[in-house]
């Protein structure tokens, strides 16, 4: 499933978020290979927010809106208009809801608390959400679920995220779940449901599945 970002100009520049297991797009419920198990995602969900394309260290574009919510479940388009003939080379965004956001009250669109990313207003939003099931040769199913976020120190999840772009047509922004599991400090515990350190360190963590494909 895609996620298109599409930059409006005199000339057009879609930029796809694309979650991938072992190089292949992540679908949700679909069983993909993983060690000598396999591996099933019930839930990815995650919080781009103030996503901006900058040449160098002047700012050219920036969302309309502050955040969107990227769900596997769903098709999601977010557009932007830049200056003809602009150029960029970067593209900035935080993972996750900033602390102004979250003690903002009560909010609509991808930040309605309906869509199951908020806690509570002492513990905010969900930055990410991971739900999977490890399916071993003896047919016993290990779950783990991460929610992850918080927007108080000292476990302030936030992360900004500045990737650098060749200027095409198309750039496809690979977000890698396999590099994400394969971290030594993932799998360590199967539940995380509020901010804690674990929380903060995977947020650290997946902060770095966030690349420019080649492909």
């Amino acid at each position: 499933m895609l996620f298109n970002v599409l930059v409006q100009a005199q000339n057009s520049i879609s930029i796809k978020f694309e979650p991938t297991f072992k190089q292949v797009r992540l679908e949700p419920n679909v069983a993909y290979p993983y060690l000598s198990d396999s591996i099933q995602f019930q839930e990815l969900k995650f919080y781009i927010g103030y996503l901006q394309l900058y040449q160098d260290d002047s700012l050219v574009a920036y969302s309309p809106q502050t955040h969107y919510l990227i769900d596997i479940h769903q098709k999601q388009a977010i557009t932007l208009s830049i200056p003809s003939k602009a150029k960029f080379n970067q593209l900035r965004f935080q993972l996750g809801v900033d602390s102004i956001t979250s003690v903002s009250g009560a909010l609509e669109g991808d930040l309605d608390p309906s869509l199951g990313m908020y806690w509570t207003w002492q513990s905010g939003y969900i930055h990410t959400k991971i739900e999977a099931s490890i399916l071993g040769s003896n047919r016993n199913k290990t779950h783990f679920t991460y929610h992850l976020g918080g927007y108080q120190f000292p476990f302030n999840s936030l992360q900004t995220i500045q990737l650098s772009l060749d200027q095409t047509e198309t750039i496809k922004i690979e977000v890698d779940i396999t590099a994400f599991l394969e971290h030594k400090d993932v799998l360590k515990q199967s539940v995380i449901m509020s901010p804690k350190p674990a929380s903060l360190a995977l947020s650290q963590i997946f902060a770095y599945s966030f690349k420019v494909s080649q492909k």
